[in-house]
C-alpha cells in the first residue's frame, strides 16, 4: 500500500525552492529528473527514492542529511548539538 511522504517534506522542499528561486522545471533540469517526476514528488503522488533525494540535495545545495531528515528518513538532530562535545568532555573528565 502506498503511503505518501508527509506534507512537512513537501512544504520543506517548496520553501527551500522558493528561498533559492528554483522552479520545478529548474530542479528537474539540474537533477536530470523529468518535470513530471518532480511534480509527482511535490504533489505527494510518488515518494522519492534515496538516490533521488541525493540528487535533489545536490541541486539545492543542501546537505543530504537535511533532506533525509525532512523526508522523515533520518531522525531529527538533537537541539543542543553544539554543546554535545562539551558535555561529553565533562563526562569523561569526571571518570
Amino acid at each position: 500500500m502506498f503511503t505518501p511522504m508527509s506534507e512537512l517534506f513537501r512544504d520543506w522542499l517548496l520553501k527551500i525552492m522558493e528561498l533559492k528561486g528554483i522552479k520545478q522545471a529548474d530542479l528537474a533540469r539540474s537533477t536530470g529528473l523529468t518535470t513530471g517526476g518532480i511534480s509527482h514528488i511535490v504533489n505527494r503522488s510518488r515518494n522519492p527514492k534515496p538516490e533521488t533525494l541525493r540528487l535533489i540535495a545536490k541541486a539545492l545545495k543542501v546537505e543530504p542529511e537535511d533532506i533525509f531528515r525532512a523526508a522523515g528518513l533520518l531522525p531529527n538532530k538533537p537541539e543542543n548539538v553544539e554543546n554535545l562535545n562539551e558535555y561529553i568532555n565533562l563526562y569523561v573528565q569526571t571518570d
